[in-house]
């Protein structure tokens, strides 16, 4: 029989395992041998979700590895309160990353409420490390129809699917995700030398879209080094116009305003063109756009 390692721990596999309690019943589906699957349990455990006046429950089917206590979660499901599946999602395992301990897997359901809405946010986080690609997928959730059994059935309104998630308080561990004015989530755009905090307003008919016509943003620099010398600053973020240089010394006082960018949906893709960063250095200030000033400041050059 081929060694399991050289494939991954698939769902419908997981599925069996659940439902029959027979690893060596997986065994025979793929060709593995049993005894690598002796160290391995499954467990079903389930959630209730409030969501605004909707209760759901969110499935998460999990394999221990018991010499480790490692656990991954391999599938998530979203039943409304008539045991109807809204939601599905199953992932594939590296069953030898697994196994060696070295794969991080974290799945969450969290509750998403807003002054117009209310909803559900699925986020995963799914690699060798925690600081891999996040994914998150956001369902609008309202009562709909066809009736069941006397009751208006709950419907799921896809908002955004197989984003990387870099929603600002939509990490793994905390309570349910509360949206701020306008309905409005904010998004942590990395531009390739900082951050830019974009507010996306969640449409609950099944959109997400920046706010109308903001373009100056919250920016968040990470930690930098430095350098000394002259960097170009111009009057406006949008034009390479009316252009100073401030020189930045070993005691330069240097404060990072505010950002700037025109941002736009793509699909399910975050897109900022005419990313600029307005420094001030020693109280005088300008927008700062050029790589050669970006290396100065200590940041990456943009992307």
């Amino acid at each position: 029989m081929r060694c399991l390692f050289r494939i991954g721990l698939r769902i419908f596999l997981c599925g069996a395992l659940a439902v029959s309690g027979c690893l060596c019943a997986a065994s025979e589906i793929i060709g593995a041998n049993p005894l690598q699957y002796s160290t391995i349990r499954i467990v079903q455990t389930r959630d209730r979700i409030v969501v605004g006046k909707q209760e759901l429950i969110a499935e998460y089917h999990t394999a221990v590895n018991t010499l480790t206590q490692k656990r991954v979660v391999y599938g998530v499901r979203i039943r409304d309160k008539f045991e109807r599946e809204l939601y599905r999602r199953d992932f594939d395992i590296p069953f030898k990353a697994f196994a060696e301990d070295a794969y991080y897997n974290v799945v969450v359901v969290k509750p998403v409420t807003g002054a117009n809405g209310a909803g559900v946010a699925v986020i995963s986080i799914l690699g060798p490390t925690y600081d891999v690609p996040r994914r998150i997928d956001v369902f609008g959730v309202r009562s709909g129809s066809p009736t069941v059994i006397g009751a208006r059935a709950t419907e799921v309104v896809p908002i955004v699917t197989q984003m990387a998630n870099q929603f600002v308080g939509a990490e793994p561990t905390g309570n349910a995700i509360r949206l701020g004015k306008g309905d409005t989530w904010t998004y942590r755009y990395w531009t390739g030398s900082f951050y830019l905090h974009i507010p996306l307003v969640i449409d609950w008919f099944g959109t997400i879209s920046p706010v109308p016509k903001q373009t100056d943003f919250y920016v968040e620099v990470p930690v930098f080094h430095r350098a000394q010398g002259k960097i170009c600053v111009y009057l406006k973020p949008t034009t390479k116009s009316n252009s100073a240089y401030l020189e930045i010394t070993p005691t330069s006082n240097v404060r990072f305003i505010r950002g700037h960018g025109i941002p736009s949906m793509s699909g399910q893709r975050l897109i900022v063109r005419d990313a600029s960063i307005r420094v001030e250095v020693d109280g005088k200030s300008g927008w700062v756009m050029d790589a050669d000033s970006l290396d100065v400041l200590g940041l990456k050059p943009s992307i």
